[in-house]
């Protein structure tokens, strides 16, 4: 007859490689935020080119800037177009920079419909989203 054999203690082991790899995980993302400077959007301001019309491209004009009023390049720009009063199929541009002016961005929208719209553009930097908002009405 066998002596019963005892069960490999794996819960210590475990609680400990956990510990040492959040600890690990931790030390990482501190010395990242030590290295990247915190720069990114702090106001977002739209702009129309002209009267927008239904059913027509629409130039959109986002200015992306941080706390300072410096102008924040190398952003990702998205352009939304939404009806407060109704709900509506997803309306939505990338703005792209506009290489002679840092911090510009330039979409193209189109109205469906004639009404009171919302422009909405979101910059992200660095996973740091900031956003702008302008209300427009389009007339038939």
């Amino acid at each position: 007859m066998t002596a019963p054999s005892r069960p490999f203690p794996w819960r210590p082991w475990l609680v400990a490689i956990l510990v040492v790899g959040g600890w690990t995980l931790s030390r990482l993302q501190a010395d990242r935020a030590a290295v990247m400077p915190a720069s990114g959007p702090d106001h977002v301001a739209v702009s129309l080119s002209g009267t927008p019309k239904v059913m027509r491209e629409t130039p959109i004009e986002v200015v992306v800037s941080d706390s300072q009023g410096r102008p924040v390049s190398g952003d990702r720009v998205v352009v939304r177009l939404t009806m407060p009063d109704m709900t509506m199929p997803e309306n939505k541009a990338i703005a792209r920079p506009i290489t002679d002016r840092p911090g510009h961005y330039r979409a193209t929208g189109v109205f469906t419909m004639g009404g009171d719209w919302e422009i909405e553009a979101i910059a992200a930097h660095d996973h740091r989203p900031a956003s702008g908002r302008q209300r427009v009405t389009v007339r038939l």
